[in-house]
């Protein structure tokens, strides 16, 4: 959360303490990788934003929002399937 906080303080340079230290613990709580997706998104880190929602969603395939933000992941990085 503290992160997010200084992405909406526009303190953007700051938050990358925070974010190498989320990313070594491999969070899969669903609430704490919403505000890091949201943080990652902000600073258009997009690969990271997937791979961390494909991750929490090997853990927990039940949530419908975290599904959700996958298919906007894969939408921001043009990865969906071209028919």
């Amino acid at each position: 959360m503290k992160a997010h906080c200084l992405i909406r303080l526009q303190k953007a340079n700051e938050t990358g303490d925070i974010i190498n230290e989320m990313k070594t613990n491999r969070p899969s709580d669903p609430v704490i990788v919403k505000f890091l997706i949201q943080v990652y998104n902000d600073l258009g880190q997009y690969s990271e934003s997937t791979s961390l929602l494909e991750y929490a969603l090997t853990v927990s395939l039940d949530n419908e929002e975290l599904c959700e933000e996958l298919f906007f992941a894969y939408v921001r990085e043009g990865k969906l399937l071209k028919q």
